[in-house]
């Protein structure tokens, strides 16, 4: 069964710092990294048109920065809530606004969850632990339609 996660973020740094977290909390699965929209969506459209055992493949949890060159994050994930092929894809906003505004609209679209970038590394170690933990492991996916 496929275990990778999209993360959709333009930050080299905090994908470096997401990636070794990944590795450290012994995630197994593949990490595709997107650093815009554009990218993210090419990834996606692909990976749905693939026959079981194609190159691509849906992740099983997209996250996803808001603030994204060209089109942000809530572009992209109107766009996935829209495709009838991924429209059930878990999509977590990671972000560092902490705006009510940013979070009531990221749920208004459709986000599974909003998660707050933390800022200090090991705070962000754990974070996304948990996440790969409870998006990988503990939730049950809809099935493929």
């Amino acid at each position: 069964m496929n275990k990778s996660i999209l993360l959709v973020d333009d930050d080299q740094d905090f994908e470096a710092l997401v990636v070794r977290a990944l590795q450290k909390s012994n995630f197994e699965g593949a990490v595709v990294v997107a650093r815009n929209a554009g990218d993210a969506m090419g990834h996606l459209l692909s990976a749905g048109s693939q026959p079981q055992g194609g190159t691509a493949s849906t992740p099983c949890v997209v996250f996803l920065d808001l603030s994204l060159p060209t089109v942000d994050g809530l572009g992209l994930l109107r766009f996935i809530r829209a495709d009838y092929a991924i429209r059930s894809l878990p999509v977590v906003i990671f972000s560092g606004s902490t705006q009510a505004e940013d979070i009531r609209r990221a749920y208004a679209e459709g986000a599974n969850s909003y998660v707050r970038k933390p800022v200090i590394a090991g705070e962000l170690f754990e974070t996304v632990r948990m996440l790969a933990t409870y998006w990988l492991t503990l939730n049950e996916p809809a099935p493929h339609i």
